[in-house]
């Protein structure tokens, strides 16, 4: 299977390439409602375990929605610079302590 990211319609779809063309590799323990494929649930779990993706208040990811230019972005600078990751807030860390240091 060759990827063409320029193909890619869906979020679950964008977690699935950035899994396997970064060779990530992680566990997030948290609830995740709506992703009912197994294979697509274990690339967003890699994804929120390594912060580049969210998991929704409501313990949702929306693996059929379109990806936007800007999530798409996002996605990209999480991976590429740890700056922009999400860290958990029960951390105590916020996104803004990281240009502070």
């Amino acid at each position: 299977y060759i990827y063409e990211p320029w193909h890619l319609r869906y979020i679950g779809e964008m977690a699935e390439f950035l899994v396997k063309a970064y060779n990530l590799t992680g566990n997030y323990n948290g609830v995740i409602k709506d992703v009912k494929d197994n294979q697509t649930l274990n690339y967003v779990k890699i994804l929120a375990a390594n912060q580049i993706t969210n998991i929704n208040s409501d313990y949702t990811f929306k693996p059929n929605n379109s990806v936007t230019r800007a999530e798409f972005a996002a996605f990209f600078a999480r991976i590429l610079n740890d700056k922009f990751k999400n860290y958990n807030r029960d951390l105590g860390i916020r996104p803004g302590d990281l240009y502070n240091k």
